[in-house]
């Protein structure tokens, strides 16, 4: 608390000089250029400065204010009558403000019944100025193009202004840019041709998702929301396959680490173009200071970088530039990576508006719909139990042979699976996936949505089955195109004879579960995923394995023949 600078006697005569106020969020408490009428100090909730740039008729936020603050203060000192400084910047109740004013006439009176507690005040806003001089002086350097020498910058300066340009280099281009809207950053993927958003919902980026909801709702984008961070990579590449389109995947930074096992052992091991948009919790140790949220910054921002590298990690920690970086993120991701775009809350404004859910737009859980499915999809466990046990080949074949009228394709992963289904040459319409455990039906549901006209089937092993989320979503949203079969003896056999969780009723309801028997430990006799099954029997496929490697191949194969497919 900035008043905490007063001695205790100062400070209780100075407060009742001060007068309670309020204003709810979203209202302004004083406006850039009107008169001085007083300062104030928070007691609860964030003020948000701006400043209008009337040269260029922009609009950048400062900073926000928390509790204990000063508000105002800059006007009450300087050359001048105190009575005729005017506001240098603008700010709103970014959250409901309660304050407590210091009125213009009431500083003259302090000034003259306690001339020295209004010395103690003076200090008290010399030491606020002080501080937030400090904190400038850092985000100032940002502006600075510290590598180009004196000369380099005055000839830039010169050429801008003789050709009357509003940037002097692509260095001020990316960091003086006009700070963009909520709405013009989603407008900016849909401009690229990227619609479909797989996406966990997150309290900073919530007017962008208000704006997305209302554009699916038109029909204008695709809005999955998905159990947890860690499904969203793995629909996304789904949608690639199907596609061959990049998705756009949403989450708080926070999420980032769950979503690190896919984003690290399927989309970069097969090399799948994706582009990740995070929120930034902890932006700005001066503005945020929360220590969780500082201490999630630093942590996302090692795990972003370590996970994708430097070169395809986008968005500085303090906002600036975001509108450049979300265009060059796009950019990275079109040419084929996986990109991230980092979003701190000052880098944006939040324009469009949230309006509470009414109780119609409300999904329940549909129990004739999920009977439906499970009567289609599924097979009674009762009935499972009857069965025989049979081998991993004679499972494998088995779904084949119940699939292929309908022209499947098929997803498989991980472990053992794969390796049995590229060992078998059943069919070249396989995507053997060589990572993330508990994946497949993931992606193959982000497959299923985005080709309808194509059969999707996922295959898993018991273990993988218990570690995806997906069937959280199958139970009221269940492709018809989707099929999903479970190979359970019991054991993750490709980690040793390791007891597995055993299934729960909804994989038998949701899933078709064929018992299978398990090898002694050791004798799996298929090789690791490679470039040997029926994809790579052509001569380019061959040529594509030596050039990229093969588990980027799996994927440009299985891409290329499922556009073979639609075409």
């Amino acid at each position: 608390m900035i008043l905490d600078l007063m001695t205790a006697e100062e400070r209780t005569i100075f407060e009742t000089y001060l007068e309670e106020v309020s204003f709810p969020a979203g209202v302004g408490v004083m406006r850039q250029g009107d008169p001085n009428d007083g300062c104030y100090v928070i007691d609860s909730g964030t003020a948000r400065v701006e400043f209008h740039d009337a040269v260029n008729n922009t609009t950048r936020i400062l900073g926000y204010l928390e509790v204990g603050s000063m508000v105002g203060e800059m006007s009450m000192i300087g050359p001048g009558p105190v009575s005729e400084a005017t506001r240098s910047a603008a700010v709103y109740a970014h959250t409901d403000l309660h304050l407590r004013r210091l009125p213009l006439e009431r500083f003259s009176a302090l000034e003259q019944e306690a001339p020295a507690v209004s010395l103690a005040f003076a200090r008290v806003i010399a030491y606020d100025i002080a501080q937030k001089l400090r904190q400038t002086n850092p985000r100032l350097a940002n502006y600075i193009p510290i590598d180009e020498p004196r000369a380099r910058v005055e000839k830039l300066v010169e050429r801008a202004i003789a050709e009357k340009s509003e940037f002097a280099s692509p260095w001020a281009a990316k960091f003086l840019s006009s700070v963009p809207t909520d709405v013009e950053i989603i407008d900016a993927f849909l401009r690229r041709g990227i619609n479909t958003v797989c996406m966990v919902a997150d309290s900073i980026l919530a007017s962008m998702d208000q704006y997305l909801m209302d554009l699916a709702a038109e029909g204008k984008v695709n809005r999955w929301v998905l159990p947890s961070e860690r499904s969203v990579p793995a629909v996304a590449i789904g949608r690639w396959l199907a596609t061959g389109e990049v998705s756009l995947m949403t989450m708080q930074n926070s999420g980032f680490s769950n979503a690190m096992d896919y984003l690290r052992s399927i989309m970069l091991v097969h090399q799948i173009p994706g582009i990740v948009m995070a929120s930034w919790r902890g932006f700005d140790a001066l503005l945020d200071n929360s220590e969780p949220h500082i201490l999630l910054g630093q942590v996302t921002q090692a795990d972003t970088v370590t996970t994708l590298g430097a070169d395809h990690v986008y968005g500085e920690r303090n906002g600036i530039g975001l509108a450049y970086a979300v265009e060059a993120a796009i950019d990275d991701s079109i040419a084929g990576n996986l990109a991230c775009i980092r979003v701190s809350p000052p880098g944006f404004k939040k324009s469009y508006p949230l309006r509470p859910v009414a109780d119609a737009q409300l999904r329940y859980f549909d129990p004739d719909y999920y009977a439906n499915v499970s009567a289609r999809k599924g097979k009674p466990f009762t009935q499972v139990q009857k069965e025989p046990h049979i081998s991993r080949d004679e499972a494998l074949t088995q779904i084949h042979e119940k699939m292929k009228d309908q022209n499947p394709f098929y997803i498989v992963g991980n472990g053992f699976n794969p390796r049995a289904m590229q060992a078998l040459r059943l069919t070249e319409y396989t995507f053997e996936n060589a990572g993330g455990m508990g994946s497949s039906l993931a992606i193959a549901w982000g497959a299923a949505k985005s080709n309808p006209a194509q059969t999707f089937v996922a295959i898993d092993g018991d273990q993988n089955a218990v570690m995806n989320e997906m069937e959280k979503v199958l139970s009221f949203d269940y492709p018809p195109n989707l099929y999903w079969f479970i190979l359970n003896n019991g054991i993750g056999e490709s980690v040793g004879p390791s007891l597995s969780l055993p299934l729960s009723p909804c994989h038998y309801e949701l899933g078709y579960v064929i018992n299978t028997r398990s090898n002694a430990p050791g004798d799996f006799q298929y090789d690791r995923i490679n470039n040997v099954g029926r994809k790579f029997d052509t001569p380019e496929a061959k040529a594509l394995a030596e050039k990229i490697g093969n588990l980027p191949a799996q994927a440009q194969l299985a891409r290329q023949l499922l556009a073979a497919k639609r075409a």
